[in-house]
Order: C-alpha cells, then sequence, then structure tokens
C-alpha cells in the first residue's frame, strides 16, 4: 500500500497540484482503484481518509458514503445473494449521506450516479426488478441534471432500463429505451455499436411479443449484418449462433420455411464452435440448453411442414435431455413448458391430452413465477386457442375473462382477443351489440385512442404496426361479417364498411409480404381478401370501386417474377464494381451448387437435403445483395413506384387493345376487362369442377389424336374476349388457365379481328410493355445441339434443319452448335432475339433443375434466374417450355419463366410436347412476318393461320399440331426488313430492257 502512495507523491510536482490538494491524495487513489476494480486495497485507502484531519462535517459526509460505497462493491464482488443484500444497504446508506449534499461539484455528482448504479444492479441481482426500475429512473434523472442525453453513462442507464422493462415483462417500455440509446450510439458513439448489437435480441424478442413483425425482422437482418463482418470478437459466434435462431423463428412464423430450414442448418454448423468457446463449467450447460432450444426450432419446423413423425422424434429427444435436469434455471422450466405445449399439437392427440398438457405447463410456470419473473400468459392464450378450436366456448370465454385483466397482457394480444370475444359471442348478442363488439377491438388498434373507430373510413395510418396474419385473419372475419349483413339487410352502410375492411386488409398485407414466394399462409390470405374484394366491387360496381379492387389484388399478388424482371431488366451503370464482383461470386456459388444437386439427382443419390440447404442460403445472400444494389444504385428503383396504378396501364393501352384479366379464386371465376377507357368486371363462373373441366381439356388437346370437344363451362371464357370487340387482346391467367390457349376457345379465330398474347399479372405486363427494343432491326441467334456431323445424345430433331433454313431465309440469323453452358454464353449477349431449337428436360418437383439440353452438357434453368439478358424476344420452339409445376401465388414455374426473370420482355413458349414438323413450318412463317414489321403476337397468329391453309393433311390441322405455341409480354414489332433482291433485279435489268428498247425503235426507223 505504501509503495503506492510515494509513486503519487514523486509525481505530484508534475501536475502542479497544491499543498490544499494533497490533502484528498488517499481518495484520489481509492477512487482510481475502484476504477479497476480493486476494492480491497481501496478500501484501505478510505480508511486512512476517513482518518485525516481538518475537513469539514459535509466533505466528511462524502468520505464515509465512499467508503460505504466501496464495502458495498467488496461485498457485491463475493457473490451470493446475502452478500448482495448486505452490499445493497450499504449502498443505500451510502446514497442517504450524499443525497441532500449540496454542490456543484460535478465529481460529487458523479458520486451519486455510481451509488445509484449499484443500488438498481442489486436490486436486479436479488430478483427486485420493481425496486432496480425505480433506482434506474432516478439514476437518470441524477445524470440529465448535469449532462446530455448522448454521454456514453447516460446511455448505459438507458440500456439498463430497457433491461429491467424487459425483465419486468413490459416490452414497450424495454425497447422504448433501447431504442433511444440504439439512436444516440448510432448518432454519437459509433465505434461503440457492439454493445448495442449485444441488446439487440431482446428489442428483438420485444418486437415479437408486441407483434410488430415488420420491425422484428429489419432488426434481424441488421444485426445479422453487423455480426457476419464481426471476425476476431470473442462472442461473435455466440451472437451470429443466436441471430440465426431468431431468423428461424421469424421464417417459421412468417416467412420462408426453406430459409427457416437454412437458418437452423447454418445455427447446427456453429453449435460445437459456440460450445468450444465457453469454460468447460459453462460448457455442459451450455450445450444442454441450446440442444434443447435448436429442437424446439426443429420441432416447429416439422410441424409447419405436417411432418408430425418427425416432429414427435425430437420432441421425445428433448423430454430425454431434461429428464434429470433440475429446475434451477429459467430456460429448463420455460423449455420443458414449450415441450408440453407443442406436443399439444400434435394431430394425434386428443383434446382432453391437449388440455392436460398446458395446464400442467402452466401450473409448472405458477410454480416458477416469483422465481424467476415468468409470465404464464402467452400458455394461458394457447389454452384459450384450444378451446376454441375444440368449441369450448364457455371454457373459452372464462379463461379469456381472466386473462384480460392480466396487466402485463400486450396491446396486440388485447386486440387479438378482443376480436376472437366478438367471435365467440356472435351467437347470442344482437347485430347491434356485436357491432359495439367490432369497435371495441378497433379501437384497440388505433394508435391515437382519441380518433374515430368509424370503420367505414379507417385507414392503414390510423393503426398500429401489428402486422400479424391474426390480426389480418380478425379484420377479415369482420369484413365478412358485414358483407353477410348487407345480403341480408341490402342496408348500403354495411357495404361500405365491408369494402372499407377488404381494402385494409389489402394494405396490411401488402406490409406483411416481403416479395419472396408465397408460403401457405400467405397464399391463403390472399385469396381470402381478393374474394372479398371481388365480391364487394360486383355487388356495386363503379369505376372508381372496380380500379381501386384490381389495383389492390395486383399489389397483393406475387412480386417474385415481377422484381426479378426489373432487376434482369435494368443496366447496372453507377453500380460500384467490388459490389458486381460481389453479385458474380454469388451467382457462381448458386450455379456450383445447383448442379450438384442435378448431378446427384441424376445419380439418384437421393439425400441432398445438405445441398439444398446451402443453395437456399446462398439465394437468400443473393436476394439480399442484390436488393442492396436495386434500392441504392439502379436509377430506375428511385423513380418506379412498388405500386400497381391502373392509370399508368390505361395510358399505355392503345385505342385498339384491351386486357382481358381473369381470377380463379377456389372454384368461381371473376373476370376484369380493362381498355384505356373502361373496366369492367363479370363473373362468369360459380359452382365446382372447373379446375377439373381446365385439366380434362389441357389434356385432350395436347394430345395428338384426340377428339376434341370444348366444354360449355370452358367456353364462356371466350365470351369477355369477344365482347371487347378490339384487335390485340392480352389474357392475364391465374391458376391451371396458364396452360390453356385460348384461341382455341373463340369460334372462327383465324377469320376474326381478335389477336391473343398473355401475360403473368398487370404488373409484370405494364413493365414489360415499357421495356424498349435495344436493337430495331431483328438479329436472330439460333441456338442448336446437333448438326450433320453431330447428333444430340437427348434426341434428333429431324426437321430442325428446315426450322433453321426457314428462319435464316426470312431474317438476319447466325446458327450455332452449342455444347455446353459456355458455348451459349459466349453468343448470347450477341442478338436481340434468341431462338433455342433444342430438347428440353423439364423437372417438375425443382423448377430450376429444369435443363435445356446442349451437345455434350446442359444448362440448369436456375442458372437463368439470376443472369441479366438484354434481348427482346426469346423463342422456345423446345417442348414443354411453357409448362412446369403449378406453385400457388407464382403460376407455373416454367423454363420460360426463367427468360422473363433473366429480363427478357417477350418469349415464345410451348405449352406441351410439341410436333417436330409443325414446329419448322410454325417458326418459318413466324419470322415472315415479324420480318414484316408485323407485331408479334399478329406474326404468331399469321404464321398458324397460314400453316392451317396449307397443304397438309387434316389430322394435322388438330390443335395440338399448333395451338400449344403461345406468346407471353410485349408485343411490339420490329423494324420490317425491305426486300432489295427486287431492288437489285431492278437496277440490273432495267438498264438492259432499255437498251434493248432502245435498239428496237432504231431498227424500225
Amino acid at each position: 500500500m505504501n509503495y503506492l502512495r510515494v509513486l503519487f507523491f514523486c509525481f505530484l510536482p508534475f501536475f502542479g497540484l497544491s499543498q490544499e490538494s494533497i490533502i484528498t491524495i488517499n481518495t484520489s487513489i481509492a477512487d482510481s482503484l475502484d476504477n479497476i476494480g480493486e476494492y480491497d486495497e481501496s478500501i484501505k485507502f478510505r480508511k486512512l481518509a476517513l482518518d485525516e484531519p481538518d475537513h469539514s462535517a459535509n466533505y466528511k459526509t462524502y468520505l464515509k458514503a465512499k467508503w460505504l460505497y466501496t464495502k458495498s462493491c467488496i461485498l457485491e464482488t463475493r457473490g451470493g445473494r446475502k452478500n448482495i443484500l448486505e452490499g445493497l444497504e450499504k449502498s443505500k446508506e451510502a446514497y442517504r449521506l450524499v443525497e441532500n449534499i449540496i454542490s456543484q461539484d460535478d465529481r460529487k455528482l458523479f458520486f451519486r450516479h455510481l451509488i445509484l448504479n449499484r443500488i438498481y444492479h442489486q436490486y436486479g441481482y436479488t430478483g427486485q426488478w420493481q425496486e432496480a426500475l425505480i433506482e434506474a429512473k432516478k439514476n437518470y434523472e441524477v445524470l440529465r441534471d448535469t449532462f446530455p442525453e448522448y454521454k456514453i453513462e447516460i446511455l448505459y442507464v438507458l440500456d439498463d432500463l430497457g433491461f429491467i422493462n424487459n425483465k419486468l415483462d413490459n416490452p414497450e417500455k424495454s425497447n422504448e429505451y433501447y431504442e433511444r440509446s440504439f439512436k444516440l450510439y448510432k448518432e454519437f458513439h459509433p465505434k461503440n455499436l457492439k454493445d448495442v448489437y449485444l441488446n439487440n435480441h431482446r428489442i428483438i424478442n420485444n418486437y415479437r411479443k408486441l407483434g410488430l413483425k415488420n420491425e422484428e425482422f429489419k432488426l434481424l437482418e441488421e444485426s445479422e449484418n453487423y455480426w457476419a463482418n464481426i471476425y476476431n470478437e470473442e462472442d461473435a459466434f455466440f451472437q451470429k449462433f443466436t441471430i440465426y435462431g431468431e431468423l428461424t423463428n421469424w421464417h417459421l412464423n412468417y416467412g420462408n420455411q426453406e430459409l427457416a430450414e437454412s437458418y437452423l442448418y447454418k445455427k447446427e454448423e456453429l453449435f460445437d464452435s459456440v460450445a468450444n468457446s465457453r469454460k468447460k463449467t459453462e460448457k455442459i450447460t451450455l450445450v444442454k440448453r441450446e440442444r434443447v432450444l435448436m429442437n424446439e426450432s426443429y420441432i416447429k419446423l416439422y410441424l409447419k411442414h405436417k411432418d408430425y413423425d418427425k416432429a414427435k422424434q425430437f420432441i421425445d429427444e428433448t423430454q430425454e435431455i431434461l429428464k434429470d435436469s433440475l429446475d434451477k434455471y429459467r430456460w429448463n422450466i420455460e423449455s420443458k413448458a414449450n415441450l408440453n405445449l407443442t406436443e399439444a399439437k400434435l394431430p394425434s392427440i386428443e383434446f382432453k391430452t391437449a388440455e392436460k398438457l398446458i395446464v400442467d405447463a402452466l401450473l409448472l410456470l405458477e410454480t416458477y413465477k416469483e422465481v424467476y419473473f415468468i409470465n404464464p400468459l402467452q400458455y394461458q392464450i394457447e389454452l384459450f386457442d384450444l378451446y376454441v378450436a375444440h368449441n369450448k366456448k364457455e371454457k373459452a370465454l372464462e379463461l379469456m375473462e381472466t386473462i384480460l385483466k392480466n396487466e402485463e397482457l400486450t396491446k396486440h394480444d388485447k386486440l387479438n382477443l378482443l376480436f376472437k370475444k366478438s367471435f365467440l359471442l356472435k351467437e347470442s348478442l344482437t347485430q347491434d351489440q356485436l357491432e359495439i363488439q367490432f369497435k371495441t377491438a378497433f379501437a384497440s388498434l388505433l394508435k391515437n385512442q382519441n380518433s374515430s373507430s368509424n370503420l367505414a373510413s379507417l385507414e392503414i395510418s390510423d393503426l398500429n404496426e401489428f402486422y400479424t396474419f391474426e390480426i389480418l385473419n380478425n379484420i377479415l372475419e369482420v369484413a365478412n361479417q358485414y358483407l353477410d349483413w348487407y345480403n341480408v339487410s341490402n342496408n348500403d352502410a354495411f357495404l361500405t364498411v365491408a369494402i372499407n375492411l377488404f381494402k385494409l386488409s389489402s394494405n396490411f398485407f401488402d406490409r406483411i409480404y416481403k416479395g419472396d414466394a408465397f408460403n401457405d399462409k400467405l397464399y391463403q390470405s390472399f385469396t381470402l381478401i381478393q374474394e372479398g374484394l371481388l365480391k364487394c366491387a360486383l355487388l356495386k360496381p363503379s369505376t372508381q370501386l372496380l380500379e381501386t379492387t384490381v389495383e389492390a389484388i395486383e399489389n397483393n399478388s406475387s412480386k417474385l417474377e415481377w422484381s426479378k424482371f426489373l432487376y434482369g431488366n435494368q443496366a447496372k451503370i453507377n453500380v460500384p464494381d467490388s459490389l458486381l464482383l460481389e453479385e458474380e461470386k454469388l451467382k457462381s456459388l448458386v450455379n456450383y451448387y445447383q448442379e450438384r444437386i442435378y448431378e446427384e439427382k441424376q445419380s439418384q443419390i437421393e439425400n441432398t437435403d445438405t445441398l439444398k440447404l446451402h443453395l437456399t442460403d446462398l439465394n437468400n445472400q443473393l436476394r439480399k445483395h442484390q436488393k442492396f444494389i436495386h434500392d441504392n444504385f439502379i436509377q430506375y428503383a428511385k423513380s418506379s413506384s412498388n405500386d400497381f396504378n391502373i392509370q399508368d396501364l390505361k395510358k399505355l393501352l392503345q385505342y385498339n387493345e384491351a386486357v382481358v384479366k381473369y381470377i380463379l379464386v377456389q372454384e368461381d371465376l371473376y373476370v376484369f376487362t380493362i381498355t384505356n377507357k373502361l373496366i369492367d368486371l363479370q363473373k362468369i363462373h360459380n359452382g365446382d369442377n372447373f379446375t377439373k373441366e381446365i385439366k380434362n381439356f389441357v389434356d385432350a388437346i395436347s394430345t395428338f389424336n384426340s377428339e376434341l370437344l370444348i366444354p360449355d363451362l370452358l367456353k364462356k371464357l371466350a365470351n369477355p374476349i369477344i365482347k371487347t370487340d378490339l384487335e390485340h387482346v392480352v389474357i392475364i391467367h391465374s391458376g391451371l388457365l396458364n396452360l390453356l390457349p385460348f384461341e382455341v376457345l373463340l369460334p372462327d379465330y383465324f377469320n376474326s379481328k381478335n389477336v391473343l398474347s398473355y401475360s403473368n399479372s398487370l404488373k409484370i405486363y405494364l413493365e414489360q410493355t415499357k421495356a424498349q427494343s435495344s436493337i430495331k432491326n431483328l438479329d436472330v441467334g439460333i441456338f442448336v445441339a446437333q448438326n450433320k456431323n453431330n447428333f444430340n445424345q437427348k434426341g434428333f430433331l429431324p426437321e430442325l434443319d428446315r426450322e433453321i433454313n426457314g428462319i435464316k431465309e426470312n431474317v438476319h440469323a447466325t446458327d450455332y452448335y452449342i455444347k455446353n453452358q459456355n458455348d451459349l454464353l459466349e453468343h448470347l449477349r450477341s442478338h436481340n432475339v434468341l431462338h433455342f431449337g433444342i430438347h428440353t428436360t423439364i423437372d417438375i418437383d425443382t423448377p430450376e433443375l429444369s435443363v435445356l439440353n446442349f451437345a455434350e452438357s446442359g444448362l440448369l434453368i436456375g442458372s437463368l434466374y439470376n443472369t441479366a439478358l438484354k434481348a427482346d424476344l426469346a423463342v422456345l420452339s423446345a417442348c414443354d417450355t411453357g409448362n412446369g409445376r403449378f406453385i400457388n401465388g407464382e403460376g407455373v414455374q416454367s423454363i420460360s419463366k426463367a427468360f422473363t426473370y433473366a429480363g427478357v420482355p417477350s418469349t415464345v413458349m410451348s405449352l406441351w410436347k410439341v410436333d417436330d414438323k409443325a414446329t419448322a413450318t410454325l417458326m418459318t412463317l413466324f419470322y415472315k412476318y415479324l420480318n414484316d414489321g408485323k407485331p408479334k403476337d399478329l406474326a404468331l397468329k399469321l404464321a398458324k393461320k397460314d400453316y392451317l391453309n396449307s397443304n397438309i393433311d387434316e389430322e394435322l390441322k388438330h390443335p395440338y399440331y399448333w395451338s400449344g405455341f403461345v406468346i407471353s409480354g410485349n408485343t411490339k414489332p420490329f423494324k420490317p426488313q425491305r426486300d432489295y433482291k427486287l431492288l437489285w433485279f431492278l437496277i440490273l435489268v432495267f438498264p438492259a430492257m432499255a437498251l434493248v428498247y432502245y435498239k428496237k425503235s432504231k431498227f424500225r426507223k
């Protein structure tokens, strides 16, 4: 101890300290020792300071408080509840001594902060969280009296207030503090962000509790990006491990189940690294805890996949892990309760068993509620949901009243329960009483509780951001109730409310949907919204309502194809090279794993799960990378709205053009007809067997020797097209209508003025039509896999040479013998029209593994998904290029769609296995009319008409031979090419004729 004093005195002259200052040396040394945690050394100097003479009474009180503070720290560091409680009393006594000392000395004010800091930590360590909250708030006020809020010590207190409120299960207040802190850290302490991101998992959990799904996802992605770039930090592995678990749960609840599985796999890969990073004493507990939590995620995953055997397998494994564990940790208690909950959800479990499982879980939680501050509320809600699902109305209502009285109930859960209460009471309440129940529920949804809850005028901006499926489905159920009331009473007020609530549901959905392929929940909600909007629009059709309805449906529909087309079609001029290189690297990895999966599938290796998970993860990384490029560097992205506006479409339509959009909802078929002046909606079928009739007819038309009879049900499909009485009609199909060539349904199509083309949505058609040809003249690249010397191993096409020669006679074209993918890529960007005369292999289960078969190896279609092509037209004269797996919300995932993903605005495709000879004739004629400057859709119609009028056998006029080829997207013509042969003939022959005429005239004379 003496050496410290000697050292301190030696340096005094250098600091210019006065004799008056020397008297505080013991206190200064003690303070320094406190700052480095050497409390046992510090207390010795505190004692010396207390023995110093000539101090004022106030200063002696201050020194006594210092001694008590250090003594408290010593007790705290010894650990154990008894020591910490004794330390707490010392801290409280220290604060009482300094609380009333009036001083402008910042050091004394800061000392008050240090004491309060210990007090609320010691309250927390002993589980007294309410008291901790009071003292932490007091500490905040002490610091704010002197310092600006961005001072780092204040930010620490804000974080602590967030943590304490989290412990008290007040997620809303907790996040209020965390978000304030986060914002100030980023602005004033950007180098200290690690501590902020360490807190993020608590903020994320709070968002989940509050039902703020979008905020949860944003922070998850931000945290993932942060920790992905931290390599040297000791806890980086564990933070990634934690974030992957959170992302797994998010995607299980709201997103893509393949991504959920991918993140779970990434978490599994880190498991050993995380375990080995811990001390031996910590490792056993950590491994057990994290394995249980991992298993819980696997159980949720397999329940979602409806693979109940695997879910039960993980339940049994987890029960075995927890069998002998002592209930000495909070996670242990919660895991046992969660296990009961998930087992209760197995379909094989009867109601009484399920009820007992959840009740047992609740009893366990209640037992340890005070010890671990566990809130059993969510488990009560699960029990309530069980009662509702099994129509136990009285039990459900009784339990609900208990839950609603709970002060810790979040606004989101309260809102959800209030809606469910109104539905439970539906049968026993009058209409007026039920309306009051609805309005009470909606009042809880409002941001401002003083706002009007008039359901006829509510807007999305009036509501809290509870963008969850639970709230969306509740709003839809209320909307349908108002629609039912209108149908009974014909009261327009009910219809007005119904229309507004369906619009509100549409806006809600738009905030839930992230732009990927629909999952089951998304598709179900999308279908319900579509159905409600369409029913309302038919009841009181007006231009404004019809336009609003079609806009809502388009904006809710899948954005996957649209976003990929936009990205593939836009120039990336200002994008930094480093980002483009990273994009190419990710694309290469995606292609590599696709090829590995394809090869193993060809080799009949069944287990490719690991490769598929890697591929899902890489596709996710590529999607996020391209989104970053799209949002920050592509000019188009900044000027183009993500929302579909029907006025933009109307402006683009010519006087002789119409769009006919078919919407198949369950077995009901609705049709919108849109021109540049009007919009119309009709329902042309209401009943069963529609999809069956479509499938049977497509099977018949795609069979060359079938007897073709058009069912009356399908004849109705042609009526809206005929009714337009316009030349160019674009068909926006839905469901299995993707596979139907509508021209077969039109009576005397080839003598009518109708010309048909197709697209998958109004939104993508609008963008395809906007796309301008980069080269006005036709320049065709013909890609084949056979020549005179080499036959394609996948099958010889006897008429291919005739097809190539026919095209080259009509247009400027170059044909290429393609051995492999590299050969193709060498020439793919040299032409504005890409013509493929090859065989294909369609993989119905995994569309991206479908193949364009070249001479030596094939091109996986998945490799085109992320390629940008600058062609104006792709002609896929191969078989089945418009066929593939049907996915809800996405339509048919075909080879032709891969070219749309790549940014090609127009494709000609085949809907089934086409005849080689007919194809050669049709393609020759198609290019002839393209060369004449005819629009693409008209060129295809005229080619088919000439084929049917040619000298062929009657059997070859069956629609199987010609109707399978359809055109999708942009139908603008190419620049007509003049026939210079006649011109050269006249140039050469005319002078000779003139000379002959001159000589004859002279001879006569």
